[in-house]
């Protein structure tokens, strides 16, 4: 990541912060597909990439008033990613169990 990319980026998160809908959009704009390939590429489901991402996004605009916005944005999105991709997995697992135990 550029050094201006990561500035630019500390901006739009403090302004996540402070409730800014505008940030928030360009922040979807920025990662939203790159989060969508790196969720599909693990998946291999094109529904729970999506389903993935729209969950990263709707964590933060949640605990928007917690970001730290001195800390790598890029890095708390894919983290947020990699935990939830890793929570569907945990989850088809479960279900193809149950399905043997019907």
């Amino acid at each position: 990541m550029l050094p201006d990319e990561k500035q630019s980026n500390r901006q739009l998160a403090a302004q996540i912060k402070k409730g800014s809908t505008m940030a928030f959009n360009q922040m979807f704009e920025l990662y939203g597909q790159r989060l969508y390939s790196f969720s599909n590429s693990l998946l291999k489901n094109h529904e729970d990439a999506e389903e993935i991402v729209q969950e990263v996004f709707f964590r933060i605009w949640k605990k928007r008033a917690e970001l730290n916005e001195k800390k790598d944005f890029h890095s708390l999105l894919f983290s947020i990613t990699h935990n939830l991709i890793i929570d569907k997995f945990r989850q088809r697992v479960k279900d193809k169990k149950f399905e043997k135990n019907l």
